[in-house]
């Protein structure tokens, strides 16, 4: 058995470890009655709170009893200096570990919808329509009205802030091409995907989540069936036709939106106005929009379907996916803009 003190004489001479995990083995080696009056830690290695309680309790003496005090006071201190560099190091490893569980997740997503995909491709038939079709209602007939008011609107701020620097240079007609030219290649696009994300993103996750609490996810899969079949490829084939629609009808209610404003705000006249889009304006600034489109379709149908399949619990994390679900899919649709408008300019289109 380890020696974790000496009595010598008038002296209790403490050795090794006096903490919890050896509570116990020093307590069966302490004698009932100790003659010691004086305890000589000079050879304690280390000593916590059970180990000065122990003490306190044999001994008794307002003098023993600071040892308590001490403990109590320094080993909190000693622990967290400890740790602080510790706790930092950990602190970057779970993040770097959810992080890169996040990624695994969403390659395995990617690459299972990828082959869903790739047999409804060679299958057509396995494409449910109905459901594709009721997601073409939801997510873009009823979403013309929104999105064509928030087009016209812009169109309409474009023009009259745009005026307001160039008629200081007598430049009036140059807002036409100031408005066609941002709304054609990149507002019309952009109000849109926004648009959807907010609308139809959030309901996608929020409909998926609900199906996940009401374990309907699970019974596709217990029955055999694929939920990104079933759930989640109808969503993403209404968004890639939808999007691009929606995008022409936004085009269109930007450029009427321009043309009222230049008539109320500068006296040009509609004709003039649209004479001035037609030789102004060429035809790359129209297709540069709507090549985009198709494509943040896919970005907001697959990250809000993502969300919801991950949903779990109960009905707060419904709420909390489809908030993530909005945030990111607005951003990334941000990214994706930001590269399609450099290589577009790369190309030189």
């Amino acid at each position: 058995m380890e020696s974790f003190f000496d009595i010598d004489g008038n002296n209790f001479k403490l050795h090794g470890e006096w903490t919890t995990k050896n509570l116990a083995e020093i307590m069966q080696a302490l004698p009932k009655s100790i003659s010691a009056k004086k305890i000589d830690a000079s050879n304690l290695q280390t000593i916590d709170t059970s180990g000065a309680y122990l003490l306190y309790e044999k001994f008794g003496t307002a003098e023993q009893k600071k040892i308590v005090e001490v403990v109590n006071s320094a080993l909190p201190l000693a622990q967290a200096e400890k740790t602080k560099g510790l706790d930092f190091v950990q602190n970057i490893g779970k993040i770097a570990m959810e992080k890169t569980e996040h990624s695994k997740a969403i390659v395995s997503y990617i690459g299972e919808f990828g082959i869903v995909l790739l047999r409804t491709i060679l299958n057509p038939m396995r494409l449910r329509f109905t459901a594709t079709t009721h997601q073409l209602m939801q997510a873009g007939i009823k979403a013309l009205p929104i999105v064509a008011l928030i087009a016209f609107l812009i169109a309409v701020v474009l023009v009259y802030q745009g005026s307001v620097q160039l008629t200081k240079f007598g430049a009036d007609i140059f807002v036409v091409d100031l408005v066609s030219i941002s709304i054609l290649r990149e507002m019309g696009v952009l109000l849109t995907a926004v648009m959807i994300a907010g609308r139809s993103g959030s309901a996608f996750t929020a409909e998926i989540g609900v199906m996940k609490v009401n374990e309907e996810i699970d019974a596709m899969r217990t029955m055999g069936l694929n939920p990104l079949e079933i759930v989640v490829l109808p969503r993403v084939i209404a968004l890639i036709i939808i999007l691009p629609l929606l995008t022409f009808v936004a085009n269109l209610a930007g450029l009427y939106g321009g043309a009222f404003a230049a008539n109320s705000l500068l006296d040009i006249s509609y004709t003039t106005f649209f004479d001035r889009v037609q030789s102004a304006v060429k035809i790359n600034h129209f297709w540069v929009g709507m090549i985009k489109a198709p494509f943040f379709g896919i970005i907001i149908a697959m990250t809000s379907c993502m969300r919801g399949m991950q949903v779990s619990g109960s009905s707060d994390s419904v709420g909390r996916y489809t908030t993530k679900a909005v945030v990111e899919t607005i951003f990334l649709v941000f990214i994706a803009d930001a590269i399609f408008s450099i290589l577009f300019v790369k190309m030189g289109i």
